[in-house]
């Protein structure tokens, strides 16, 4: 009688388990033209806040905004070089309804990320993700990683790193979101 050879039938299970897991994560990552999925963070200053929240305008009653997600990191040099463009775009816009909300995926939390803004003077919401509650549905693999959704909350783009372009995409993905 023939033995069976059982680290075959591992091998094949072990590698359609990979192969589902890997489809799986893919199917969560958000899209451009998908909704955002809401979640809620707390903020480096201890408050709750989730993405159906921050849509919602406090100038314009009953008003949705438009919401820049930026997924960075203390210890990533292209986030930290980016920090004062984003303070600009949220000065020159939050009055037109931008939303512009920092997601530091520091495993220390506010206690490491708290003092590094407030030494920059960065104004814009910064929550705290120290798991990957977000970053992982969101389909956050490197940082910086910026997310602008629509005052529908449809994903309309995803930029990842930095580029020679990208402030001036997503400046002009904000002006004419703001319209």
């Amino acid at each position: 009688m023939k033995k069976f050879d059982f680290r075959f039938i591992r091998i094949v299970c072990i590698v359609a388990m990979v192969s589902l897991l890997i489809s799986g994560y893919a199917m969560a990552m958000v899209k451009k033209g998908s909704a955002a999925p809401d979640f809620t963070l707390t903020s480096i200053d201890g408050k709750q806040m989730s993405l159906s929240q921050i849509r919602k305008d406090p100038a314009r009653k009953g008003q949705q905004r438009v919401v820049i997600l930026d997924f960075w990191a203390t210890g990533c040099p292209p986030c930290v070089d980016e920090l004062s463009f984003n303070q600009m775009l949220h000065k020159k816009y939050a009055a037109k309804g931008l939303a512009f909300v920092g997601i530091a995926l520091d495993r220390e939390g506010a206690s490491v990320v708290k003092p590094f803004v407030n030494e920059r003077h960065i104004t814009y919401t910064m929550l705290c993700e120290t798991g990957n509650a977000v970053a992982r549905p969101y389909g956050v693999r490197y940082t910086p990683t910026i997310f602008i959704i629509d005052k529908h909350g449809v994903v309309q783009a995803i930029q990842i790193g930095v580029g020679p372009d990208t402030e001036s995409m997503i400046e002009n993905t904000v002006k004419s979101l703001l319209k």
